[in-house]
């Protein structure tokens, strides 16, 4: 599955020309890095920008900043589990399984 993980820019290191760890940082409790599934989004008729602004617009910059990737890339102990967002986004999931550490050397 394709998904994209919304980076704010805010969160950019411009000293080492990267995202700084808390970009990619797992939240919540269980913890999970959150992503939106870009079939979802294309099913929905939409753009990912457009869907950025409609379902994110508090937490996503303008324009929209975001690393699409692929979910087969993630390591095998992962789980990637389908849940709405606080803004009713259905094409939201979250990527369980990784820790602190384990997010930031892997992302």
């Amino acid at each position: 599955m394709k998904v994209i993980r919304i980076l704010n820019a805010l969160r950019y290191d411009r000293r080492k020309q990267r995202f700084n760890s808390l970009a990619f940082k797992p939240f919540g409790k269980p913890p999970g890095i959150s992503v939106i599934d870009t079939a979802c989004i294309q099913d929905m008729g939409n753009a990912p920008c457009s869907h950025i602004r409609q379902y994110y617009d508090r937490i996503a910059g303008d324009p929209p900043i975001f690393w699409q990737f692929h979910t087969a890339i993630l390591p095998d102990q992962c789980v990637i589990e389908q849940e709405d967002s606080l803004t009713g986004d259905v094409c939201h999931y979250n990527i369980h399984g990784l820790n602190e550490k384990q997010a930031r050397e892997f992302f």
